[in-house]
């Protein structure tokens, strides 16, 4: 059983040309794993926005955080997502797990694209964020998973702005079959 919230008839979705894709989510809720077989599945090109901002920077994002702060990291994000939204590209992006957060990011997103909200309890989060993951996470690195839960609670009312709101627990087949027949793709 899935949980799935649409924020649009299933008519007007089917009617859409949808070029982009973006894909919002907690870490470890499986965007970036299950954004490459969606844009594959589609004819997409899949990206991750960590990763374009890493190369843009020639460094990892732990390292923008240590030597630039977050407030940097954040107003890069919102530049790099506003020149993605530009591209004339049939794109899956994956996002950071706050990108959706933070300034007018979740409104562009929407305006530009589709977005679909990868939907994990808890405790599935638990079982996928292994110590050693979290220690290269910059904002949950020195946290208690307490702390990290806080953080959690305080994104969903970001992420519920989601066009499509699904769960994430299962098998990734079946969340992307879901997720095409939402789309109207099946």
């Amino acid at each position: 059983m899935y949980f799935v919230e649409i924020k649009f008839m299933k008519e007007n979705l089917i009617s859409l040309d949808i070029q982009r894709i973006y894909l919002w989510g907690f870490m470890g809720s499986g965007k970036s794993t299950l954004g490459k077989e969606l844009a594959s599945r589609l004819g997409y090109q899949f990206l991750d926005l960590d990763e374009v901002i890493e190369d843009k920077e020639e460094m990892k994002i732990p390292e923008i955080f240590n030597k630039r702060g977050e407030e940097y990291f954040r107003r890069l994000e919102q530049s790099t997502l506003q020149q993605i939204a530009g591209r004339n590209e049939s794109l899956v992006i994956s996002t950071g797990g706050g990108t959706p957060c933070y300034f007018n990011n979740a409104e562009n997103m929407n305006a530009s694209g589709f977005s679909i909200y990868l939907k994990v309890s808890p405790k599935a989060l638990r079982k996928r964020l292994k110590a050693k993951e979290l220690k290269s996470r910059p904002l949950v690195k020195d946290l208690e998973w307490a702390a990290i839960m806080d953080l959690y609670e305080k994104r969903q009312s970001f992420y519920e702005n989601a066009h499509l709101i699904i769960s994430n627990e299962h098998d990734i087949e079946e969340t992307i079959k879901v997720i095409l027949e939402k789309l109207g793709k099946i």
